[in-house]
């Protein structure tokens, strides 16, 4: 489960302290597909990046299970990241002279493990999202959609147990993007993997179990 209990951040703009999100609590139950919507400027990033613990709150409290994360130091937290999280990027942040199969085998590599021992969850991978034939490719000459398929393949070879994602389909037509949303929708379920994604997009909150609602730093609707 993530739970948050009163967050609040800020930016500092030109010495004038400009609050982010004020006073979130929520909880997000394990193995849900859960959206963070809102307009531009809302705070759904800001807030999705603070409960992954790649920002730090100015206060209040983020739990991942029975994790504080705000109580933890770089080191552990990137440890923690490494043992518990995926993300996934509108911008794919994959690289493109490395093959399909050799970005998928990056997670494995940094966090210590064995890729022998990883094969048969890699190769499941690349067939649940469609890119096994092309494991040897190089990644710079796919499509936007194979490539954020890629990064979604990445954020699950570490068996974790949330996926964050920000704006997953920003970049994507509306072929693709739908594409992305029911794969996601899958391996939440086949894998029973949590999945906390931001979007701008109310159309594609139909596929998720839950919606949170973000408005000038505040949740406003929670469903």
């Amino acid at each position: 489960m993530i739970r948050a209990v009163n967050v609040c951040k800020s930016y500092d703009n030109n010495n004038t302290n400009v609050p982010v999100l004020q006073d979130i609590s929520l909880n997000v139950e394990n193995g849900k597909f859960v959206a963070i919507t809102g307009n531009s400027g809302s705070g759904k990033s800001t807030l999705l990046y603070t409960l992954s613990g790649l920002l730090t709150a100015d206060k209040g409290e983020v739990y991942i299970d029975n994790t504080d994360i705000m109580k933890l130091n770089d080191s552990k937290m990137s440890e923690f990241r490494c043992n518990n999280i995926g993300f996934v990027f509108q911008s794919y942040n994959i690289i493109p002279t490395m093959t399909i199969e050799e970005n998928i085998r990056l997670p494995i590599i940094i966090a210590n493990r064995e890729l022998g021992k990883k094969k048969d969850i890699i190769d499941k991978l690349m067939k649940d999202v469609g890119l096994y034939d092309k494991r040897n490719k190089k990644a710079g000459y796919l499509s936007g959609g194979e490539q954020q398929r890629v990064s979604i393949a990445r954020s699950l070879v570490n068996n974790p147990k949330i996926v964050f994602a920000d704006e997953p389909t920003g970049n994507l037509d509306s072929q693709n993007a739908d594409m992305i949303l029911k794969l996601l929708r899958k391996l939440c379920d086949d894998f029973k993997t949590t999945i906390l994604m931001v979007t701008h997009n109310l159309e594609s909150t139909s596929i998720c179990d839950d919606v949170i609602k973000i408005k000038d730093g505040r949740i406003c609707s929670s469903k």
